[in-house]
């Protein structure tokens, strides 16, 4: 049974403090488990792995985990609640390994589409086809890129409008930027790290976008702010 769940903008070190700690104390000592292991990275990302004698009901054992988490649930952070704790039925061996790679041009010396281009096809079109395979319980995609874009905000001019990262926050989520992640404070700026909704491309990009915040007497756009 493996558990699996991200914290954005966290390392190593706060997501076993803050994620991997209270989980773990939920989840040791389950019905027929043997042992557990876990990992957590720099990236935000935390596993779970936990081994259950043979020949029990991998169902029922999904279960009992799964209620284990919902014990731990209530004290990790809001945004790792947001984004959820996903538990599934796999086995940490690797049944199949897949190379995609993009031909060379013969003309320029280089691949015709790069890394960013293959790993996006990767996800629209090979992963959710191979994870319907029978037999299959989850499908990795290691070095995976994802179209997105930062904005790096002034704290200084932020301050002056009395304004904070959460209103910019707020404002891109209601120009369809759901996926984005929380500010990481970082001197002298702050930096919004934001995914497009879905696959059909940015609905606002580069010097099209704008943070308008309407509710105050002048609006306020990108370049006042970020």
């Amino acid at each position: 049974m493996v558990v699996t769940c991200s914290y954005p903008g966290a390392n190593a070190q706060v997501v076993a403090d803050t994620v991997a700690a209270p989980i773990e104390q939920q989840v040791n000592g389950v019905e027929n488990m043997m042992y557990m292991s876990s990992q957590a990275n720099n990236d935000g990302s935390y596993q779970l792995t936990v081994t259950f004698k043979l020949g029990i009901d991998l169902d029922a054992a999904q279960v009992q985990v799964q209620n284990r988490i919902a014990q731990a649930t209530p004290i990790l952070p809001d945004v790792v609640k947001a984004i959820g704790v996903v538990v599934k039925k796999q086995s940490p061996s690797f049944l199949l390994v897949v190379n995609l790679y993009s031909e060379l041009n013969h003309q320029t010396g280089q691949p015709y589409f790069n890394q960013l281009y293959v790993s996006n096809f990767a996800t629209i079109q090979v992963k959710d086809a191979l994870a319907r395979v029978d037999g299959v319980g989850d499908v990795m995609q290691f070095g995976q890129q994802d179209y997105s874009m930062r904005v790096w905000l002034d704290p200084e001019r932020l301050s002056s409008r009395n304004l904070t990262a959460g209103d910019v926050i707020r404002v891109l989520k209601e120009q369809n930027c759901p996926a984005l992640d929380e500010p990481s404070l970082r001197r002298p700026s702050m930096l919004l790290k934001i995914k497009p909704a879905g696959t059909g491309g940015w609905p606002i990009c580069g010097r099209d976008l704008h943070v308008l915040l309407l509710q105050y007497p002048n609006d306020v756009a990108r370049g006042q702010v970020a």
